[in-house]
């Protein structure tokens, strides 16, 4: 292996051949000898690179530079002789080094590939980069090819555009029977090579086939035995002419029947294929994803019962856009209830009102929750497409109550994320039980504003709410949203930490008003004299929004901002009802007045946070949700992303109109006894 080329040294000196105790010896002898002539010379004001105090200087330098170079040296050669290195390190570079083929994926607004949500897999490694490896060098090339892991993915994705280099892989696929095999097979025909290479490979653990219609000739001569797979992708575009072709989706070069499937532990299927899977045949199954295209389904919902029951083990299941059928109320109350004990994640859209020749009799949802038996622990995700804007969030929460255990309680947080923009189910809503959760999305604002009314013994209780909404929000009084936020107070008494979360619109920041903040808290009452009467103290309770509300965490932008939020903090404080602890999230400068007027605000505890430069990024609705639970200390089982739509947000970002300098600041500043630093998880109200 070629040695690597070192940056030369900022200053050249004459190299010591020896590296012994004798040559270090004398390289301090000369470093001693250079330091007394310093020390006895007087410098010169400003020393010129040419003279001579300049050039003792550098001999010194470069005597220290020889000196380490010399003690490293006998450090290596009596305790350490590392010459090359370690296998085992340079193998697990190996194992990261190559790129990766995003299957089930989509481009986002910004050009960019996004991998899907609800696709469970690893993504394909690009086997071609682990080819090049093998040409480096004998030592790598040897280390590589013993390496039998490295060697285990075939694929015919887009990266590989040559058939040959599928031939020169196959000299490296490991002969080990008890290394599976990760094949994934995309729009591409399988040569001779390829068949026979797959066909003589040991097991093959993973099978990801993609657009099946495209794949010529996929079982034609290729067989193989699925008893060793376990996890399993078979997809086709609605788009292309699987739909068109009968007998194509079902040609597959296996079959699940007969014990087939016994290990599989993960399947992602669109619906073709789901009517020739075998009942009751994946006793190990717990990884479901089903799609189907809403105006194109043949899935009905009984289907989907029969193919649940012999799931037993089922943890995670996401299905989209299964129809109600239309079969006789007395054929589905026939058929027993599903138990799924083991069920963690539960996700169903539905698209209603479509061109599918018949009509609904009932509810999907309900239908689902009526005939399957669901842990109070699950986390759930309803979503019910609706084109004619009819609520429907009330009946889908109506129905986990009734059918899913612990649903009936107070939920511990509520997430809210309100949109400007109506059109796109932007807005949502997730309710986190003690145990499990929900999520749902809304086409309007009212439909908001009516499951928040519908069901007070869900809301009354609730202590932790978390309010993201656009800059626009609330910017006309005959908005919806305005009078969904005038409501909160109301529907949420007993709150104690809330977050207001403004999408900032960097180039047209006039419109995110100073009115956001009282829109959400509003302007508490004078407060009244020493002499009236102690009904008013119950008056003025009733009056406070949120009289219990101990911590607020806001965005604060400009300082007429800090001006309306001290007013809010001081008529509460004056009634009684003061605001323990406020976290400001600002992007002012260091050693601002407006920084100065933060810290000065009337409350124990005010905590200031900055966003940090390598934060500025745009990010996905996905992304969001994602890091939501992480940044404001939910509990550990709801951080996990759901396969909701992407929308290409802006969060945290930075723009040049910023007051703000480029630093990362977080500070506490105190006027009574806590002084803690700040952290995501300080913000749980303390009792």
């Amino acid at each position: 292996m070629a040695s690597p080329q070192h940056s030369p040294a900022p200053f050249f000196t004459t190299p010591c051949r020896e590296m012994g105790l004798d040559a270090l010896e004398r390289v301090i002898t000369q470093i001693v000898a250079e330091v007394q002539t310093l020390v006895s010379a007087v410098p010169p004001p400003r020393a010129q690179a040419g003279s001579n105090y300049a050039k003792l200087l550098y001999s010194l330098h470069g005597a220290f530079e020889q000196g380490r170079a010399i003690v490293a040296g006998l450090v290596n050669s009596t305790s350490l002789p590392i010459h090359r290195v370690p296998p085992e390190l340079l193998t697990r570079i190996f194992a990261l080094s190559p790129r990766v083929i995003m299957h089930g994926s989509d481009r986002d607004r910004n050009g960019g590939e996004a991998q899907l949500a609800y696709w469970p897999f690893k993504a394909e490694v690009d086997v071609s980069d682990l080819y090049r490896l093998t040409k480096v060098c004998r030592y790598w090339r040897d280390l590589a090819i013993a390496t039998p892991t490295l060697w285990t993915t075939v694929g015919t994705g887009s990266r590989a555009h040559r058939k040959s280099d599928f031939v020169r892989h196959s000299i490296f696929l490991p002969d080990n029977p008890s290394l599976g095999l990760v094949v994934h097979l995309d729009r591409h025909k399988l040569s001779t090579r390829i068949k026979s290479m797959l066909t003589n490979a040991p097991n093959i653990q993973e099978l990801h086939i993609w657009d099946t219609a495209s794949i010529p000739g996929l079982s034609s001569s290729w067989r193989f035995d699925p008893s060793a797979l376990e996890h399993c992708t078979l997809w086709t575009n609605d788009t292309s002419s699987a739909h068109q072709r009968s007998g194509t989706n079902s040609n597959l070069p296996f079959s699940f029947n007969n014990g087939g499937a016994t290990k599989l532990r993960s399947l992602c299927l669109s619906e073709s294929f789901f009517h020739i899977l075998p009942p009751n045949g994946f006793p190990a199954l717990s990884v479901l994803i089903l799609s189907t295209s809403p105006a194109k389904s043949r899935t009905k919902m009984t289907d989907l019962f029969r193919f649940l029951a012999g799931c037993p083990q089922l943890e995670e299941a996401y299905i989209y856009n299964i129809q109600r059928d239309a079969s006789p109320t007395s054929t589905l109350n026939s058929l027993p209830i599903i138990a799924l004990p083991r069920l963690r994640y539960l996700s169903y859209t539905h698209s209603r009102d479509r061109k599918s020749g018949w009509k609904e009799r009932a509810d999907p949802i309900e239908c689902l929750l009526s005939h399957t038996s669901i842990p109070s622990t699950c986390h759930m995700y309803f979503v019910v497409d609706d084109t004619k804007h009819r609520a429907t969030n009330v009946s889908i929460i109506d129905s986990v109550c009734r059918h899913v255990g612990g649903k009936d309680s107070t939920t511990t947080h509520l997430f809210l994320w309100l949109s400007t923009n109506t059109s796109d189910n932007r807005s949502s809503m997730q309710l986190v039980f003690p145990e499990g959760s929900l999520r749902i999305q809304f086409k309007t604002n009212n439909d908001c504003l009516e499951v928040l009314h519908s069901f007070p013994r869900i809301f009354s209780g609730t202590e932790d709410i978390r309010i993201g909404y656009d800059s626009t929000s609330g910017y006309a009084h005959h908005d919806p949203r305005h009078s969904l936020a005038s409501s909160l107070p109301e529907i949420f008494p007993n709150a104690r930490a809330i977050t207001l979360i403004p999408k900032v619109i960097p180039k047209d920041r006039s419109r995110y008003v100073v009115r956001a903040l009282p829109l959400y808290l509003a302007d508490p009452p004078k407060p009244t004299s020493s002499s009236a009467p102690t009904g008013g103290e119950a008056a003025a309770s009733a009056a406070v929004p949120h009289p219990r509300l101990d911590t607020l965490w806001i965005l604060v932008q400009s300082k007429k901002e800090i001006g309306t939020l001290k007013k809010i903090l001081a008529a509460r404080d004056a009634l009684g009802f003061p605001v323990r602890c406020v976290v400001v999230h600002h992007r002012f400068a260091a050693g601002s007045t407006a920084r100065a007027h933060l810290r000065a605000l009337p409350v124990e505890q005010v905590i200031l946070t900055h966003p940090k430069a390598s934060e500025s990024k745009k990010e996905r609705e996905g992304d969001w949700a994602l890091r939501f639970p992480e940044r404001f200390s939910l509990p550990p089982a709801v951080r996990r992303d759901w396969p909701t739509m992407w929308y290409g947000n802006h969060w945290d970002s930075q723009d040049d109109d910023s007051e703000s300098g480029d630093e990362s600041d977080s500070s506490v500043a105190s006027s009574g006894r806590s002084s803690s630093v700040f952290s995501s998880g300080s913000l749980s109200s303390s009792e």
